[in-house]
């Protein structure tokens, strides 16, 4: 929170949309190794939802909501990190409700 006041209600306010959705897309030129992660606010490794090499194309998926044990993750923001290469190519804020 910014002063008290959450990201997603400063956004609002200024006419903002973020998307918060569990929804991730990335695009890959050349065949690549590829991690997607989610991890909770206190960095704690949530989920590991991609985890090799994966050819050219558009990805977009949506994360099951689901800790690596199967488990449905409490409500709450978590974040998820698109990793290409060494590169980090996407880090976005996740809202479970």
């Amino acid at each position: 929170p910014l002063f008290g006041v959450s990201t997603g209600a400063v956004f609002r306010a200024l006419g903002l949309v973020e998307d918060v959705t569990p929804r991730i897309t990335y695009t890959l030129t050349s065949t690549q190794p590829v991690t997607v992660k989610v991890y909770n606010l206190e960095a704690e490794l949530i989920a590991v939802i991609v985890n090799g090499s994966q050819r050219p194309g558009v990805y977009d998926f949506e994360w099951d909501l689901r800790d690596m044990d199967g488990k449905r993750v409490p409500y709450g923001n978590y974040v998820a990190e698109v990793i290409v290469g060494r590169a980090l190519v996407l880090r976005k804020r996740i809202e479970a409700p």
